[in-house]
């Protein structure tokens, strides 16, 4: 495996920086007023940054006694934190308005960063056709109105291998980590990085950085485990398996169905049963990486239908097209790894595999948020190679 040579960049690659960061910024125009959305998981988050800001340690104050959370890592609560203190006031109509307007440049910097990542392989138009199909990727664009970790570790993925080897990258795998559990790809690329280039003690040094930063999370969660309150908590099932915000990711997987826990917990066959079906089902989430979700796909068949009740369109197309997208896109993979650009592949398959092995294959296009500069940078890849085989040799 070779160093990957950065082409130097010219007053050109900045235009097409700047287009594509005004078209981020267009995405947002029509959300920028009001607070940024903090249902459901950005509702944890918020209030665990609430609590840092508090100096009330990482806690869920919204769980009789506060409870300390050990599910989601604390880089992104932080983030709400520090913009609490910032502005002096814990109000998330306000501080949610400042986080969106956050969010705004984020998203803009993402769309910078994804076309440096791809930059490094392609040309600016095809490094800009990456770009642009991450930053346009709808469910992208939905999560992007959540205080949610999504794209942030987006951001952050895209960073990695827009930054190249070196102790930058290591700093950006940590906070991926810091920011989501799936980090632990990035962390596990930045070792195998090392021992790909045969460089066995640089492999050690980033290997022992790696470990802390994930036994620095574990031990955390181990301490609050075995503290009394975790035991007893304030009521009977403040940390059953089944209550999602309030106990680890492994206690929650370890139920057939964590939102209905009276399946039981999940034997070792089912576990095999569940791997297999989504793996099984991983090409079509592949397509929705790369596009939308499949009901938007069906539900605009459903529309077509009613407008030509004669010749009605079968839902199996749907499918049919995103199994069809997802063909290109693993063959961009392949092709990648051919050209010697194993560690994009490895992240990419390690990500894919940690997503398949959990039970919510319906938050499976949500988990591929991160993927999609990755999954883009493999169909162009294809584009690409099918353009210079089509070009006529002199």
């Amino acid at each position: 495996m070779t160093e990957a040579v950065v082409p130097p960049w010219s007053r050109t690659d900045w235009r097409w920086v700047a287009a594509l960061a005004a078209l981020a910024l267009a995405l947002w125009i029509p959300r920028l007023r009001g607070p940024l959305d903090l249902r459901y998981d950005a509702g944890v988050y918020y209030i665990l940054g609430t609590s840092l800001a508090e100096g009330r340690g990482y806690r869920l104050l919204n769980e009789p006694g506060a409870i300390q959370a050990i599910q989601y890592p604390p880089l992104l609560p932080a983030a709400g934190a520090a913009a609490e203190l910032a502005f002096r006031t814990g109000d998330p109509a306000v501080v949610g308005h400042w986080l969106r307007l956050g969010s705004v440049l984020l998203y803009a910097a993402y769309a910078a960063t994804v076309y440096a990542m791809s930059r490094r392989l392609l040309s600016r138009g095809y490094a800009c056709l990456v770009a642009t199909l991450s930053v346009i990727h709808s469910h992208t664009i939905f999560m992007s109105d959540f205080f949610a970790a999504d794209v942030p570790y987006a951001f952050l993925s895209a960073l990695f291998f827009a930054v190249g080897a070196g102790p930058l990258a290591g700093v950006v795998a940590v906070a991926g980590y810091g920011m989501r559990s799936a980090g632990i790809a990035l962390l596990a690329t930045w070792v195998v990085e090392s021992l790909l280039r045969r460089r066995p003690r640089r492999a050690v040094v980033r290997g022992i950085v790696a470990a802390a930063a994930v036994t620095a999370w574990v031990g955390y969660t181990g301490q609050v485990k075995a503290d009394g309150s975790y035991t007893h908590p304030a009521y009977t099932y403040q940390r059953a398996g089944y209550q999602f915000y309030n106990v680890s990711y492994a206690e929650n997987m370890s139920y057939v169905d964590p939102f209905r826990p009276e399946l039981g917990r999940v034997t070792g066959r089912q576990m095999r049963d569940r791997l297999l079906a989504n793996v099984r089902g991983m090409p079509m989430t592949i397509g929705e990486g790369v596009s939308v979700h499949r009901g938007w796909w069906r539900g605009e068949i459903e529309k077509l239908n009613q407008r030509l009740p004669g010749a009605p369109v079968p839902m199996w197309v749907t499918d049919a097209a995103l199994l069809g997208l997802s063909v290109p896109v693993l063959c961009g993979f392949v092709l990648l790894a051919l050209q010697g650009e194993v560690l994009i592949v490895l992240y990419a398959v390690g990500s894919l595999a940690i997503v398949a092995v959990t039970p919510w294959p319906i938050q499976f296009v949500r988990y591929l948020v991160p993927l999609t500069p990755f999954l883009s940078l493999a169909l162009v890849s294809v584009l690409v190679w099918s353009t210079r085989k089509a070009a006529p040799t002199r």
